[in-house]
């Protein structure tokens, strides 16, 4: 008795109200530049062969479609000078503070063991420092002048206001680690939000609990916890764990 392939549902996107979200693009430089960093950091290569295979064939198509592509920064200054960010910065105007509870001693002392012992551990910190200190984008995801660059929720939020966007679809690398941990959260659209099918690489070893994020089986399917998943080729919604297409130009695996 075979297995049954859960169906595909295709829903039609409204391209006036979408925006597509390109998380962290980084450009990594080389494994013998910051050997550290590639130790510590183990989706890198899976980031660059994204980068170079997925994106241009993807951002072509986005902006040949006429769909509103935002970039979401972060990890050093080297977008602070582009028109795209200081449009984000007038919009938004000031973030208003978060509230934190203060850390204490053994809080900080935690801290300090983990950096050292676990993540990005002490041999490999001053890589990654000089990898963060020559961060740029990569040539193949450079946002041009007239695309919006945010570095946190309040800019994104205040992007997507102006140009009246009320879905993102993000495309990025580690889509369990980017998305929760950093300050541009999709539910600022009241849930909205969609990843793009292969643009994104969980991290094997982060999981919710017993559940990763975002899983592949044997059977090469892929499903997501939070997001419906969106065929680059097609820009079609596929829900979690709908079989891969064999002839899908982005996938990787």
């Amino acid at each position: 008795m075979g297995v049954r392939r859960p169906a595909v549902r295709r829903l039609p996107i409204d391209t006036d109200h979408t925006a597509v979200v390109v998380m962290h693009a980084w450009n990594h430089g080389s494994r013998a530049d910051f050997p550290g960093w590639y130790r510590a950091v183990e989706y890198i290569p899976r980031s660059n062969a994204i980068l170079r295979d997925v994106f241009p064939p993807l951002l072509n198509a986005v902006r040949a479609a006429g769909i509103t592509l935002f970039h979401v920064v972060g990890g050093g200054d080297y977008y602070r000078h582009l028109p795209g960010y200081r449009r984000a910065v007038a919009l938004a105007e000031d973030a208003p503070a978060l509230p934190r509870v203060p850390a204490d001693s053994s809080l900080a002392a935690l801290r300090d063991f983990r950096a050292k012992n676990v993540f990005v551990g002490e041999h490999n910190q001053p890589d990654v420092d000089r990898g963060f200190a020559a961060l740029d984008f990569p040539d193949t995801a450079r946002p041009l002048e007239h695309e919006g660059i945010a570095e946190d929720a309040h800019q994104l939020t205040a992007l997507c206001r102006d140009a009246g966007v009320n879905h993102l679809i993000y495309a990025g690398f580690a889509v369990n680690w980017c998305s929760p941990r950093r300050p541009v959260a999709w539910w600022i659209c009241h849930g909205a939000g969609s990843c793009v099918r292969y643009c994104v690489r969980p991290s094997p070893r982060w999981k919710i609990g017993n559940l990763p994020l975002l899983k592949r089986t044997k059977k090469r399917r892929c499903g997501a916890l939070f997001w419906p998943l969106v065929s680059s080729s097609r820009l079609t919604i596929s829900w979690p764990n709908s079989p891969t297409p064999k002839d899908d130009p982005c996938n990787l695996n």
